[in-house]
């Protein structure tokens, strides 16, 4: 149930995941981004998070031919984000049409574990090594030759982008233990 995440949002979540009907996901932000403003009210002054949304989602600007609706999401979406940060709500989107997050802190992937290999390696035996993706079928056939110590999938990045990702894991990498980063992009157009 979609509800139960918002329902369940407490001050310090960094992390929310979206696998909802592709119309729902705009009204899904709205309340997300609500629910940050009153997280960050309740914090005061102090140390604001940054909360990452992935939406896992398909049903935007990958789907040709539906007139325009799922370009018009991704902007809808896109301005959300601008706007929320504008007036001070940290808000990143990720996707549409991501894979999820795999780290040492969150199995964040919308696939069985018996179709990732992520539990057959203990954490402190994976390599370090991230991987970061536009595509979901691609970190799952390198996970299953490679225990990747992190796996992003960045989806159609309609607001952040892979370089995105890639500054944050670079600058999280010590505590990660990342010594290589790899991407797999399939285009230019979403550095």
């Amino acid at each position: 149930d979609p509800d139960l995440v918002l329902d369940y949002m407490e001050p310090g979540a960094d992390l929310v995941m979206l696998a909802v009907p592709p119309d729902e996901i705009k009204a899904k932000i709205i309340e997300i981004i609500e629910k940050i403003r009153q997280n960050q009210e309740a914090q005061g002054l102090g140390e604001k998070r940054v909360v990452s949304v992935i939406i896992i989602s398909s049903g935007f600007s990958e789907i040709k031919g539906d007139a325009g609706r799922g370009n018009n999401r991704e902007q809808e979406i896109k301005a959300l984000a601008e706007e929320a940060r504008s007036a001070g709500v940290e808000i990143n989107v990720i996707g549409p049409n991501g894979m999820g997050a795999f780290t040492p802190r969150y199995y964040g992937f919308f696939v069985p574990h018996s179709r990732v290999n992520t539990g057959k390696v203990e954490p402190e035996k994976r390599w370090p090594v991230a991987i970061i993706s536009n595509s979901g079928g691609w970190i799952l056939k390198i996970m299953d030759r490679i225990p990747v110590r992190v796996a992003l999938g960045a989806g159609k990045c309609m607001d952040v982008s892979p370089a995105d990702l890639l500054s944050a894991v670079t600058a999280h990498r010590k505590e990660l233990g990342i010594d290589v980063i790899a991407l797999y992009l399939e285009g230019f157009d979403t550095l």
